[in-house]
């Protein structure tokens, strides 16, 4: 006996996906290279989330019976466009060398469903994201990269009128560093993920019982070795 159960639809359609991408790039010298990309897509037959059949298939379990039969349903239409500028320097002396790199991205667009137009979901319409990494012929090298995330959202299915279905922004702070060669054939390597520890969000599920804002792990560290042989 069930009261619900999710049952697989024969005439389920493929999702498809058409896009265009423009690229314009330039090296303003040897050390500084430039880079846009202005975009385009377009998503059909989306499966967003499952609907009840017609009729339910109670007896789609030999010897059971099923109170309501629900199954994965084509709803949907996304439009997504945007544009991403990059750029990255590159400084090298007899004492050290260094990487520097920015990326910042705009994008928007639309999700249609049976449930009306709603603004892109799953998607943070600016991103920036902005990096280092410094070497030293002794083997030594650090990396710090932060990135700027703003806010975006879940589908409105997944929202009974009581919650918000949008997701903060959020700034993260990673450091990855280590140390090749410090001992023959061996290198050691750093990475903290989140330093600041701050607490932060993910768009989540479509769904009215999934979690619309999944929670993230708060400052990781993770030291390794990577041995050749």
């Amino acid at each position: 006996l069930a009261d619900s159960f999710r049952i697989p639809n024969p005439d389920l359609q493929p999702e498809s996906a058409e896009a265009l991408e423009l690229v314009f790039s330039h090296n303003t010298s040897r050390q500084w290279r430039w880079l846009a990309t202005a975009y385009r897509s377009r998503l059909d037959n989306l499966i967003l989330y499952a609907t009840n059949t017609e009729t339910p298939v109670s007896d789609f379990i030999d010897g059971g019976f099923i109170k309501k039969t629900d199954h994965n349903v084509n709803l949907g239409q996304s439009v997504a466009y945007g544009l991403e500028l990059s750029t990255r320097y590159r400084h090298v002396t007899s004492a050290y060398s260094c990487d520097l790199w920015a990326n910042y991205g705009l994008t928007d667009g639309h999700l249609q469903s049976p449930k009306g137009r709603e603004p892109l979901p799953y998607t943070a319409e600016q991103k920036l994201k902005l990096g280092a990494t410094w070497r030293w012929p002794s083997g030594l090298f650090i990396s710090p990269a932060l990135y700027v995330i703003g806010q975006s959202r879940v589908p409105s299915s997944a929202s009974d009128g009581s919650r918000p279905v949008t997701v903060p922004s959020y700034h993260l702070l990673n450091l990855y560093g280590g140390y090749e060669r410090i001992l023959p054939g061996v290198d050691v390597f750093l990475r903290v993920e989140n330093v600041t520890s701050d607490k932060y969000y993910h768009a989540g599920g479509s769904s009215k019982k999934s979690l619309v804002q999944l929670p993230q792990m708060l400052r990781t560290v993770t030291l390794g070795f990577e041995l050749a042989f």
